[in-house]
């Protein structure tokens, strides 16, 4: 339903401007960045680490100042589009997904479960969900890809920090580390997921890429890498090695910090 209705959510809105945003993969646009103190709070508020942040990141939020926060900026976004109560509608959706990054990080389905009289408030949202993340995409592409960098950073933390399922991407590069394509490529449950050596290599070759970048998720908000992961990463680095392809790092997102494979010394 919210799908049918962006369109509408625009004109109500006084804009005109449609745009088609790939799920899986990043696309192309364009985007300016300002850089004043509100947004750096916005930025926080979507889930975005602070650009002072170096090593492993930590987000730790300001209890009810957090809160109240949240619930005034997505009030003064839910309003333009529902005029019946924005207030209310607000608490419910911060109440059931916790901060603004959670409603924003929201799925159709789940959005429903609270917002179902409220269409137009869906659609806006889904739609504020994919430009933030479009918008993200565009600012990675315009250069050579540094793993811990701020633009890929927050990408990432956008696109997984808030996801209830963990997710398995592989961001694929060429010679000069420009991004080729960014892929899902394994989604499980919340504290597991299954990726296949095999078949990230298949694709790599298939695009033509020469250097990987792993980056999966940990809903319970623990970005240490387990056994597992150090032994995933190991069996594709080794593959990597054989057929002359570089593994840059493994980048790990949870709610509110993230490790890197390479500065911890795993890869």
């Amino acid at each position: 339903m919210a799908s049918r209705d962006n369109r509408q959510v625009l004109a109500n809105m006084g804009n005109g401007v449609s745009c088609d945003i790939s799920r899986d993969a990043f696309g192309s646009g364009s985007t300016t960045t300002d850089h004043s103190s509100s947004v750096c709070d916005i930025r926080h508020l979507l889930g975005l680490p602070s650009a002072r942040v170096a090593g492993v990141g930590n987000l730790a939020s300001n209890g009810a100042q957090e809160r109240r926060n949240c619930l005034a900026y997505l009030t003064s976004l839910v309003q333009n589009v529902a005029s019946d109560a924005p207030h209310i509608l607000s608490e419910r959706l911060i109440e059931e997904f916790g901060s603004l990054a959670g409603v924003l990080a929201a799925d159709e389905y789940a959005l429903n479960r609270i917002a179902a009289p409220f269409p137009h408030v869906i659609a806006f949202l889904l739609l504020l969900k994919n430009a933030t993340l479009h918008a993200l995409a565009f600012e990675v592409r315009q250069g050579p890809i540094i793993a811990t960098g701020h633009a890929l950073r927050d990408y990432l933390f956008a696109r997984l920090s808030q996801a209830t399922a963990e997710q398995f991407r592989v961001l694929f590069l060429d010679v000069q580390h420009m991004l080729i394509r960014d892929e899902l490529m394994g989604i499980g449950t919340v504290s597991q997921t299954s990726a296949y050596p095999r078949e990230i290599i298949k694709r790599a070759l298939e695009l033509g890429a020469t250097k990987l970048i792993l980056v999966h998720n940990h809903p319970s908000g623990d970005s240490t890498a387990s056994p597992s992961d150090i032994k995933l990463t190991r069996d594709i680095a080794n593959a990597c090695r054989h057929l002359e392809l570089s593994l840059i790092d493994h980048i790990i997102i949870a709610r509110s910090n993230w490790s890197s494979f390479r500065a911890a010394g795993l890869l």
